[in-house]
């Protein structure tokens, strides 16, 4: 999840940015394009009332954030990386079924429930939210980054009411760093802890004698046996 906000372009599909590429098999991206291109083009499409149809996300985030699994062997080495089948309209009666995300501590909750469409002089109509749509509405929200894509997509499928955190915020490097590094001073600390505790513990026990001393001589011994002997 991202806190950047745009004002909103007027990119179309016969426009589209240079680092987008349109094939009739797909849309790419272009190799030479470096991820800040592909990242102010991909928000150009959405904030356009479009949306990428057959959206591969997963290969999506890696290429804007290198974030998530490497590509594919195959993948990595071709001249243009494919991460979606098309661009289409994102049209205004289909952007009203989705509502309102709610942001808080770097995550974003999201309340999936029956949508309708509203038509005049009409009753409502049954309606179905669809994960691509739901990728480029969330990028005019401001969620950019750490879409759940399968939560989202097992709840859209099988239509149930949910109420669950659909995007993580990306964390900044200085933040990882500081994390690391309060880990560790915890460790160390803990460390340092179950050291003293284990000085005092031992602190009351006496200290082991040398080999051969405080060791009964061979005829007490005998002694001490005839005695268990007799009793």
């Amino acid at each position: 999840m991202s806190d950047e906000a745009q004002a909103p372009g007027q990119a179309v599909e016969g426009d589209l940015p240079a680092a987008i590429i349109k094939r009739p098999d797909g849309i790419f991206f272009a190799r030479e394009a470096s991820p800040r291109s592909c990242l102010s083009a991909v928000s150009q499409v959405f904030l356009s009332s479009s949306y990428f149809a057959g959206l591969d996300y997963a290969i999506l985030i890696k290429l804007l954030y290198n974030c998530g699994p490497d590509l594919p062997a195959n993948l990595a080495s071709q001249p243009m990386i494919r991460f979606a089948a098309s661009i289409e309209p994102f049209h205004p009666t289909r952007r009203t079924l989705y509502k309102a995300v709610k942001l808080i501590n770097g995550e974003a909750e999201y309340f999936f429930e029956p949508v309708f469409f509203e038509i005049p002089d009409m009753p409502a109509q049954p309606a179905r939210l669809n994960f691509d749509e739901f990728v480029s509405d969330m990028w005019v929200k401001g969620v950019r980054f750490g879409i759940d894509a399968p939560a989202i997509r097992d709840v859209i499928s099988y239509g149930r009411v949910a109420r669950i955190v659909v995007a993580r915020r990306l964390a900044r490097r200085r933040d990882v760093t500081r994390r690391s590094r309060k880990c560790r001073r915890i460790s160390t600390a803990a460390m340092r802890r179950a050291r003293k505790r284990w000085q005092a513990r031992s602190a009351g026990f006496p200290e082991p004698l040398p080999a051969g001393q405080g060791q009964c001589p061979p005829a007490a011994q005998g002694a001490a046996r005839d005695g268990r002997a007799r009793l």
